[in-house]
């Protein structure tokens, strides 16, 4: 299976502004006149599991601890990723606060309840200047064991290239650019990888051999390509996450604000193959610049069996 059933997310203690991420993602909004971002926040995940878990999805919640304060815990699927062969990885992080959110106790917590067969700690790399940010970096093409990342400061060109090699996966690697002619911070807020479909802001490749290459190998693997604009983008249309639930129902997991900047073609084309699961998170998107996608990790390990 190429979708996970079930998604860890991490119940943020202190989120906020992080100044020290905000120079290479141009989606943060200062919190400067926004009382309450931390308790909004809060609100907003608990609602998002509730959701999840009625729509039959196993979510896997950690608290965040007090101290030190990660304005970005909220958002874990960049400091580690689990995998069906029962790896886990851990991942080089570009700035200082958000090391900190790398959990021993949470990959103890993973490893009390799940079967995990290697934890693969690739955060020495942060020592040389190379960055790869997990899943916000690398969008997987399971099913053609095709991998896509959008180079920036957060994503490292040889590190994505090591990281295919050693998980066999074919590597696609492009450079993609804002309006402003500003690197895109990762690649997950412009491509989603769904059942059959592939959304992603091909007017974001400025280089037209490379924009031609990413759409041949998504076409290549049988997706129908639905092709966002860079404004749709900057509603985080890009950043969602497709789910298969309990019963094997195809869901894929947006904001609000992603759902109701898609055109009523563009919903339809995706509803061919999926239903639509829109969660307001309205505050950790202006404040934290990122939405969706960003706050979950799937989690593709296999349960434990019970001691008899």
């Amino acid at each position: 299976m190429q979708f996970a059933d079930s998604v860890i997310m991490v119940r943020p203690a202190a989120f906020g502004y992080n100044t020290q991420t905000a120079a290479s993602n141009a989606f943060q909004q200062s919190a400067a006149n926004m009382p309450g971002v931390r308790e909004a926040a809060v609100k907003e995940f608990d609602r998002m599991v509730e959701k999840l878990r009625a729509s039959d999805i196993d979510v896997f919640v950690w608290q965040d601890g007090e101290q030190p304060q990660k304005p970005d815990a909220i958002f874990p699927n960049n400091w580690f990723s689990t995998h069906r062969s029962g790896n886990i990885f851990l991942y080089p992080m570009e700035t200082e606060n958000r090391r900190a959110e790398r959990s021993l106790h949470l990959i103890q917590a993973l490893e009390n309840r799940f079967l995990v067969k290697e934890v693969i700690d690739l955060s020495e790399a942060e020592k040389r200047g190379e960055i790869l940010e997990g899943t916000g970096s690398i969008i997987l093409d399971a099913k053609n064991k095709v991998a896509f990342a959008a180079l920036s400061s957060r994503t490292s060109r040889a590190l994505f290239e090591d990281w295919c090699v050693r998980e066999k996966y074919k590597p696609v690697s492009f450079n993609a650019t804002d309006h402003a002619g500003k690197a895109i911070y990762h690649t997950n807020v412009i491509m989603c990888i769904g059942h059959r479909f592939a959304i992603i802001c091909l007017e974001c490749i400025r280089n037209k051999s490379e924009r031609a290459a990413v759409y041949k190998q998504l076409v290549a693997g049988k997706y129908s390509v639905v092709d966002i604009s860079m404004e749709q983008v900057n509603h985080f249309a890009g950043n969602m996450l497709q789910l298969t639930n309990k019963s094997g129902n195809k869901i894929l997991a947006l904001s609000q604000t992603a759902y109701h900047a898609l055109t009523a073609k563009q919903r339809r084309q995706i509803e061919r193959f999926t239903r639509m699961l829109p969660l307001d998170v309205s505050t950790v998107e202006a404040v934290g610049g990122g939405s969706v996608r960003c706050m979950l990790a799937e989690n593709f390990l296999s349960k434990k069996k019970p001691a008899v």
